[in-house]
């Protein structure tokens, strides 16, 4: 399964755990996991996707005529990184980053 990360400033965050086709996103403690097994050849929107989670990160899904399952996943970003007052400019520094990378829709293959 490919998993496709799209960027999005919000104020909360999101924990994502994969088997097999299964996707589980825990958002402040509550969890939903969609099965994504039965998909056909196509395209699922985000709308299509029925989920109990407070915010909608399940952005869509395809498989293609090989097999092969994509699912978009939303990856939320605060909108600034602030500094705390005792922080060093190392630590600073790699959150300043880890906040840039946020900002980028990338890939990975599960």
């Amino acid at each position: 399964m490919k998993v496709v990360y799209t960027p999005q400033i919000a104020d909360f965050l999101v924990v994502y755990s994969f088997s097999g086709e299964t996707v589980t996103a825990t958002i402040a403690g509550q969890t939903d996991s969609v099965e994504f097994s039965a998909l056909a050849i196509g395209h699922c929107r985000a709308d299509e996707i029925e989920t109990t989670l407070p915010h909608d990160v399940f952005r869509g899904a395809a498989r293609d005529e090989d097999g092969n399952l994509t699912v978009w996943l939303l990856n939320p970003y605060p909108e600034r990184v602030l500094r705390d007052d005792h922080e060093t400019n190392e630590s600073y520094d790699a959150r300043r980053a880890h906040w840039q990378r946020q900002q980028t829709e990338y890939e990975e293959i599960i």
